[in-house]
């Protein structure tokens, strides 16, 4: 499969999440620089992520779980199309619809820059003090924001 960097895998082991649409059209950003830095990152990733074992992947993409937590998200890692990644869509899901996009302060996995440059575009943001799914890991300060938004931005005690 050619790409920007010239041949890359047709499949490469990959973990599977939310997320893929960070990776916009690159037509749609001004910014081609951004992009660039995005894309090295992106296929440096994918190296790094292909030799991983449940340690090196529970470092960089669960350091705020337990290790109960990141050998069953290892056990579910499955090979996933790099083009699920690098496919151009016709749309995105967020565009005209209020969103909130969550910061993940301490990612190891996607950096803080890149995701405050996507937050630019959300209808708000919050930056959380946590790892890359912290949905999982921190459910407690999800659940905190969702309540905070049903609320008009009142904390509940």
């Amino acid at each position: 499969m050619a790409c920007l960097f010239g041949e890359c895998p047709q499949r490469a082991k990959v973990h599977c999440c939310p997320g893929a649409e960070r990776f916009p059209r690159l037509g749609d950003l001004v910014d081609r620089a951004v992009v660039a830095v995005a894309l090295r990152d992106f296929f440096a990733q994918l190296a790094l992520i292909a030799r991983q074992d449940v340690a090196s992947f529970g470092n960089r993409f669960l350091q705020d779980a337990d290790g109960e937590s990141r050998q069953r998200a290892w056990d579910r890692v499955a090979a996933q199309a790099v083009g699920a990644f690098m496919t151009p869509t016709s749309a995105a899901g967020w565009q005209g619809t209020d969103s909130t996009y969550i910061v993940c302060g301490q990612d190891r996995s996607t950096s803080v820059e890149l995701q405050r440059f996507h937050a630019n575009r959300a209808t708000r943001s919050v930056e959380l003090p946590t790892g890359h799914h912290p949905f999982l890991t921190r459910p407690d300060l999800i659940v905190e924001q969702v309540q905070m938004l049903m609320h008009g931005g009142r904390r509940l005690e």
